[in-house]
């Protein structure tokens, strides 16, 4: 099996600076607005997603997920870099106020496919709608200096007679608190440890046994593919929409999943091979805690300092 959606999911735990990945702080000010990798929170509809009633998660309950960082220190990181942000853009004679981040996922965990009934039915295999990245979220003017964007998406050099940084206030913001991070051995260790633990998963015998299953049971509702990667991936997700064909196939992906216990199979396979993994790095792991709670001491301080 080849993953796709659970690739992605495979690399996505909080292990490096996380002044480097813009996460799920969002902005709001004279004009809401979105970040330029993901992030853009602010708005009412964005506060108010929650992740479906039968969303699975697994990411984070993983072993490996204790060396992430935790819920605390994440948003203490992104607080620092929205007060960054909101004093670079002050310094372009901008009033502009970061919202609070949000804490949480908003979506059904993917590491092994989709595994939300409730997504799968309106949204296919397709990600659900993130409001954060609404096109109304962020007006052309506030982008020029927030993200260093110009309305025509170029790239914007000058603002009020001043040069814009590389990629705005915003990617200033995470560029300057990465700086200040501390990051040793332990994030690579960590950061390979998920990936190869979830490569690993995938040859086990009793995931390939589930997937086999799967297979069959899907074969029952007229669906032949090989694994859900497979199923996935036959349908376009350049479309905007799902078609009413990749959302039946989803629904019955979730079914089968669910007769066959495949996503609880594969979680219990991939948290045997990442505790075999972690005993054999404790000691860079442990040190990537201690790396974690030092960089959240930092951000508390720039935090202070932007007071």
């Amino acid at each position: 099996m080849r993953a796709t959606t659970g690739w992605m999911a495979a690399v996505g735990l909080l292990f490096l600076t996380a002044a480097g990945c813009d996460g799920q702080g969002g902005h709001e000010g004279v004009a809401p607005g979105s970040s330029p990798a993901p992030a853009a929170t602010g708005s009412p509809a964005a506060a108010a997603r929650k992740p479906p009633a039968d969303a699975e998660q697994y990411t984070f309950r993983l072993p490996i997920a204790a060396y992430s960082y935790s819920a605390a220190e994440q948003n203490v990181v992104e607080r620092a870099k929205n007060a960054l942000t909101d004093s670079c853009m002050a310094d372009f004679g901008v009033t502009y106020h970061s919202s609070a981040p949000l804490s949480g996922p908003i979506s059904a965990d993917r590491r092994y496919g989709i595994s939300s009934a409730v997504e799968a039915k309106e949204y296919g295999y397709h990600l659900p709608p993130d409001p954060s990245m609404a096109a109304s979220a962020v007006s052309p003017d506030i982008a020029r200096v927030l993200y260093g964007k110009a309305p025509d998406g170029s790239k914007e050099t000058t603002y009020a007679g001043k040069a814009v940084p590389a990629n705005g206030c915003r990617g200033k913001a995470v560029t300057d608190l990465g700086a200040k991070f501390r990051e040793g051995a332990g994030a690579s260790v960590a950061r390979d440890i998920s990936v190869a633990a979830y490569r690993q998963s995938e040859k086990d015998s009793r995931v390939v046994a589930a997937v086999r299953k799967w297979s069959d049971c899907m074969k029952g509702k007229g669906l032949s593919y090989s694994s859900p990667t497979a199923a996935a991936s036959s349908f376009s997700l350049k479309n905007a929409n799902p078609s009413g064909k990749e959302r039946t196939t989803a629904v019955a992906d979730i079914s089968c999943k669910r007769e066959t216990h495949l996503l609880d199979i594969w979680f219990t396979a991939e948290s045997g091979i990442q505790k075999a993994m972690i005993r054999e790095h404790r000691a860079a792991l442990e040190s990537l805690k201690k790396d974690h709670a030092a960089n959240a001491d930092t951000a508390r301080a720039v935090i202070a300092r932007q007071r």
